[in-house]
């Protein structure tokens, strides 16, 4: 498994699947072209991409197993072992999996919901003014219906443009992105995102040129304030989307720097690799099995335009976010996060200093490698770069909350969810901030909310039964354990045994792993120190939670914080020499003089 991708580069499968991208991409333009003429039925275009799709993994394969060389087609010789069959047969199918989830609908099953409807009490959001707007996703008006994703990329464009003005409030991209085919009414969006105005659009491409409709609409009463019809060629494109965003600016009578050098810099003159970019980045925020195609996507971006220093921070992405659903817990995932991402990030840095994506991937890198000095340092430019990026606050709340400044933890989490309001991502880092202090009535508000937004809320679900453990609700925890659609359902022994220790009908906990490896691992591992806390066994914490310092920093496990071992695991990490350096202490930790400290509730 060790050297997977240099195996899969070897053998040219990314070359294979990029080259087969971009001629399926010339095969649906074509038909898109001479449908109307030759009066082809409406399901060809459909055909076309179901053929694509089958034939997608078919490629990957034979590029793994055969190569061409002057004489002949010749099976691939094996250098490894047998395992990378394995391991590229999976990548195929992580692949193909991605092509049709890009093409058609997920195939996984939603999964049922824990949290009644009537349970969830939306937070407020800051109130409209006349200086917020939310971005629509234009609609793909094309004949063949194929250009979905060139219009999220224009809608997505005009965005990153408008965050920067800093007088504007932009709603993030996820939130716009959720009424995408909903034919609600506009003033019921406004409320919804708490904005004052709305830009919706069309596009309709054909061959090299394409039409794109906008209008900006006043959310309280309807009234179009400004709408425009332009007519470019693709070449024209990035221009395009400037001029609307400078439309907007004007008609709202804000400032915007829509010629800041790290917007220019971070484009591509080649339309076929700004075509491939858009796709990959369109796959890689529907995650899922979108994240494998975003990967193929993505490295035709960078093959067709090396310089393109967004495909290459956003193909680091793409890895990242790869080897976090895959090989989370595994050596795998340590090795290619600190070597194959980290070189994607700084070969983006290179071509673009001020590559925000970049910037932030950076301070992921180090945060988790326990560099806080340096991570502090790359979530301050990637906030400066992108004030208003849901996602950058999203994860500097989980760095604030790991160097023990809880309090702002949670303003950085409210400000993620502001920023991005319909996003259970966003929404549950801001619970998960509230739960580090304690504020469990909130947080619970909040993961209720998360849960009945995601199509998936199991990480919600999880997080709401820690709570309910916290508070000694055994008995809804087992019942909820008891309903096959939980997600609890697999954990019913393991909580079983772990309730009879609770409360006295077992002399020890169930085994857990002080080093999960899984999701699942690490939830026993979590729900076992929160009942052992509760009991007051604060040994026994420490014996099961090894280094897990997100749950050392959290109020309830503050019994924690006056111990040895917390004052030798805060020094270990490198806590303390960046408290120091920073003048910036944790809420549990204070200094005594120059040369000791002291840690606890006070």
């Amino acid at each position: 498994m060790g050297n997977l991708f240099e195996e899969l580069k070897r053998r040219k499968v990314f070359r294979v699947g990029a080259a087969y991208l971009v001629v399926g991409w010339i095969a649906l333009q074509v038909v898109g072209e001479i449908a109307d003429p030759l009066k082809l039925p409406e399901w060809t275009a459909s055909l076309v991409v179901v053929l694509l799709g089958i034939g997608f993994p078919v490629a990957i394969v034979l590029a793994w197993a055969f190569e061409v060389t002057p004489e002949g087609v010749k099976k691939t010789p094996d250098t490894q072992s047998r395992s990378y069959l394995f391991a590229a047969l999976a990548a195929v199918v992580l692949a193909a999996g991605g092509y049709y989830y890009y093409t058609g609908d997920d195939p996984v099953a939603e999964v049922a919901r824990d949290v009644p409807a009537d349970t969830v009490s939306t937070p407020a959001l800051p109130a409209a003014n006349d200086k917020s707007i939310a971005v629509l996703p234009f609609v793909d008006m094309s004949s063949a219906g194929d250009q979905e994703y060139l219009g999220d990329g224009i809608t997505e464009e005009i965005l990153n443009v408008l965050v920067h003005s800093r007088d504007l409030r932009v709603v993030g991209r996820t939130s716009s992105f959720a009424f995408k085919g909903t034919n609600q009414d506009l003033r019921a969006i406004g409320e919804a995102l708490g904005v004052a105005y709305i830009l919706e659009g069309s596009i309709r491409k054909a061959g090299e040129r394409v039409r794109v409709t906008a209008q900006l609409v006043k959310a309280s009463d309807g009234f179009h304030l400004w709408s425009q019809t332009y007519d470019r060629t693709l070449n024209d494109i990035f221009a395009l989307q400037d001029e609307i965003a400078a439309a907007i600016s004007g008609a709202l009578e804000t400032s915007l720097d829509y010629g800041s050098t790290d917007i220019v810099a971070s484009r591509t003159s080649n339309t076929q690799a700004n075509e491939m970019y858009l796709q990959g980045l369109a796959a890689l925020k529907a995650r899922g099995n979108g994240v494998a195609y975003a990967i193929v996507a993505l490295t035709a971006a960078t093959e067709m335009d090396p310089e393109y220093a967004s495909a290459w921070s956003s193909l680091g992405f793409a890895y990242n976010q790869l080897l976090t659903d895959e090989y989370l817990g595994t050596e795998t995932f340590e090795n290619y996060r600190d070597t194959l991402v980290k070189r994607l990030v700084e070969k983006a840095l290179v071509l673009n200093p001020d590559d925000t994506t970049a910037h932030h991937l950076k301070a992921n890198l180090l945060r988790v490698n326990n560099q806080w000095a340096e991570a502090a340092s790359e979530y301050s430019l990637a906030i400066e770069s992108d004030p208003q990026s849901a996602a950058i606050y999203e994860d500097y709340a989980e760095f604030l909350a790991a160097v023990g400044r809880l309090e702002e933890a949670v303003d950085a989490g409210l400000q993620s969810y502001k920023l991005d309001p319909l996003t259970p991502l966003y929404i549950t880092a801001y619970s998960e901030a509230l739960v580090d202090v304690g504020d469990y009535a909130a947080a619970v508000r909040f993961y209720n909310l998360a849960a009945q937004q995601d199509n998936e809320p199991g990480s919600s679900q999880y997080r709401l039964f820690s709570i309910k453990l916290r508070e000694g609700r055994y008995d809804e925890v087992l019942l909820q354990a008891s309903n096959p659609n939980s997600r609890l359902y697999n954990l019913r022994e393991f909580l079983t045994a772990l309730i009879d220790y609770a409360e006295g009908r077992a002399t020890s906990i169930p085994e857990v792993n002080a080093n999960p490896e899984t999701i699942e691992e690490y939830v026993k591992m979590a729900y076992a120190a929160i009942v052992l806390m509760r009991l007051g066994e604060v040994d026994a914490v420490i014996k099961i939670s090894g280094n897990r310092l997100n749950l050392w920093m959290q109020e309830f496990f503050s019994p924690l914080w006056e111990r040895d071992e917390f004052h030798q695991h805060v020094i270990q990490v490198g806590l303390v020499d960046y408290w120091r350096q920073s003048g910036k202490w944790g809420d549990m930790c204070r200094p005594l003089g120059e040369d000791d400290f002291e840690c606890g509730v006070f």
